[in-house]
């Protein structure tokens, strides 16, 4: 999304007085109002509310522009001229929307046009027919189409112009455009469709992407096109809820778009119930991936407790049949002297689990019989994430000569993601070669082989 700096008029929904301001946008920033002037009355300014659901806006361009969830940062006023500013969380380009409910989207297009690295697939192709001359043609690259019980999802190339003095580009892009059976607000757009499909996008290019544009569609806007009616698109700026990279290291990519795209009907479908069933451990996963500026201890217990909670969701969380463990905690309690069964009973109340150590190894298996280059990246992984766990969750003065370094973190953080990244290619679809082949191509394969020689 481009930086923008919009010049208007601005109010409140429902209120005559308008007010002279300046929207500033950057992707990095977000969204900033700046008033000369107060939406309110002296008094309401200073006594009043710092926080507006909506805010209306006119621009010097004749555009409508509608804030939410603004938040007031900074108040003046005195014997000179008042003032204002807000931090905005979205900005629809496009409506004056008076009231929350009417809030509700029914289409999104989410657009990812740096990640066209990935696609290599283009509409554009072009003739030289003399030295100063130049044909461009650009024909659709066909569209994919996944299918589910609420929602109707594209996927396609899609081209952007742009024009300059004695210039004109034109660009593609990766767009998904999602259609839902009714229409949604914005925070079960954020959960149900914008995170999931970057999250997909992230897993099978290995890179956490920024979304380069976003657009929306709500049932009540509609516009006369000859005989028909049709939605008007919202161009949606919000404050950054994603971060991402702009370039594509091919040597991160899992998955190739040409299998993306053969398979992009049933992948989508089962990466929507993936989501639905597994949200907390995919939270925890891609959150890691988008952290870059972070401590390597709070990185390699993210991946940790994503990878505990993808097993807690997947396996099976007992020992023994339920029936019979209780049987053996009876016979525990019966010999215990009374004056300790509460505690003794408090402290068996979580020996039927699985062991972190057994939970991985069975995660691992889940991988199948793997490769040599497979079996010796995950080598000694279980017993040595389960002591670096251990010592940074409990801590103990005593271990710390035993304390994991930094270079044993990120080698042991690296196999954490190679492993999630393989138990998320599984569900959706994908077979045990063909996960392996992905992600031995991986680059934390590089990563944990370059780490593997300075420990």
């Amino acid at each position: 999304m481009q930086p923008f700096e919009w010049h208007g008029q601005w109010r409140l929904p429902g209120k005559p007085d308008w007010v002279g301001g300046i929207l500033h946008f950057t992707p990095e920033a977000g969204l900033k109002l700046s008033l000369l002037g107060s939406l309110t009355s002296l008094e309401a300014l200073i006594n009043g509310p710092d926080y507006y659901p909506l805010i209306h806006g006119l621009t010097t361009d004749g555009q409508s522009v509608t804030l939410r969830r603004c938040y007031q940062t900074h108040a003046g006023f005195g014997t000179g001229a008042t003032s204002e500013q807000f931090l905005a969380h979205e900005c629809f380009e496009g409506a004056l929307f008076e009231a929350e409910e009417e809030v509700l989207f029914d289409v999104v297009k989410i657009a990812f046009r740096a990640a066209t690295g990935w696609c290599k697939a283009t509409g554009l192709n072009w003739e030289r027919e003399a030295p100063r001359e130049i044909t461009l043609n650009y024909r659709q690259v066909e569209d994919s189409v996944a299918l589910t019980p609420s929602k109707t999802i594209r996927m396609l190339i899609e081209p952007k112009s742009s024009r300059r003095p004695h210039e004109f580009s034109i660009s593609e892009g990766l767009v998904f455009e999602i259609r839902s059976a009714g229409p949604l607000p914005l925070a079960a757009i954020d959960a149900e469709i914008i995170g999931p499909i970057r999250n997909l996008v992230t897993l099978f290019t290995g890179t956490p992407w920024s979304i380069d544009g976003l657009s929306v569609c709500s049932p009540q806007l509609n516009m006369q096109v000859g005989q028909q009616q049709r939605p008007i698109p919202l161009e949606l700026y919000r404050n950054p809820i994603f971060g991402g990279s702009e370039g594509l290291e091919s040597v991160r990519q899992l998955v190739e778009y040409a299998w993306f795209s053969e398979h992009f009907a049933s992948v989508v479908s089962l990466w929507l119930k993936a989501c639905s069933d597994i949200g907390t451990a995919m939270n925890l996963f891609f959150g890691l991936l988008d952290l870059r500026s972070v401590f390597q201890e709070q990185r390699f217990l993210l991946a940790m407790q994503a990878l505990e909670a993808y097993h807690r969701h997947r396996f099976k969380n007992r020992i023994l049949p339920e029936e019979e463990h209780q049987g053996r905690v009876r016979a525990v309690l019966e010999a215990v002297p009374s004056l300790h069964k509460k505690w003794v009973s408090s402290m068996l109340a979580f020996t039927n689990e699985p062991r972190l150590n057994n939970r991985l190894s069975e995660l691992v298996q889940r991988l199948g019989d793997l490769p040599p280059a497979l079996y010796e990246a995950f080598r000694d992984f279980g017993p040595e994430a389960v002591r670096a766990r251990n010592y940074l969750t409990h801590y103990d003065p005593k271990a710390k000569r035993g304390a994991p370094s930094v270079s044993r973190l990120v080698l042991l953080t690296s196999q954490a993601q190679l492993l999630m990244s393989g138990l998320l290619l599984l569900e959706v679809g994908a077979q045990q070669a063909e996960v392996q082949g992905f992600i031995t191509k991986s680059g934390h394969i590089q990563t944990i082989a370059a780490v593997r020689t300075q420990l």
